[in-house]
């Protein structure tokens, strides 16, 4: 099945001068350091680390901020505001939904052939 567009390409490209180079190498950032977060994120919300996670959350947001993923940005807003807040059901939850987001983003990332080489491995 394939994944619902997660990320606006052309708003991303301008934001970026038009600079596709550019967008790739993010790509490859986003394709190589996202498996980690999400592995970091998940034991600062079991632990519970409501600093380390809203660090983390955080990072995501501005991942997905780069390719103008606006649902992902929506939902680490909420993420942060939950950690914020002490709202660990919602947190939870939230989170599980935002990594599904996210390696989605990391699978469009991948489909597009910009990566050489790489095949997902979500």
């Amino acid at each position: 099945m394939k994944n619902q567009n997660q990320f606006d390409e052309v708003s991303a490209l301008a934001n970026l001068a038009g600079d596709r180079k550019l967008l790739i190498e993010l790509a490859q950032i986003l394709y190589e350091d996202l498996p980690s977060l999400l592995r970091r994120l998940k034991i600062a919300v079991d632990q519970p680390d409501r600093v380390l996670t809203r660090s983390l959350i955080h990072k995501s947001k501005n991942l997905a901020a780069t390719f103008f993923a606006e649902e992902i940005v929506v939902l680490a807003n909420q993420i942060e505001l939950d950690c914020a807040q002490g709202d660990d059901g919602s947190l939870k939850k939230n989170v599980r939904q935002l990594a599904k987001m996210l390696n989605n983003l990391r699978s469009e990332v991948c489909e597009r052939g910009w990566l050489d080489g790489k095949k997902d491995s979500t």
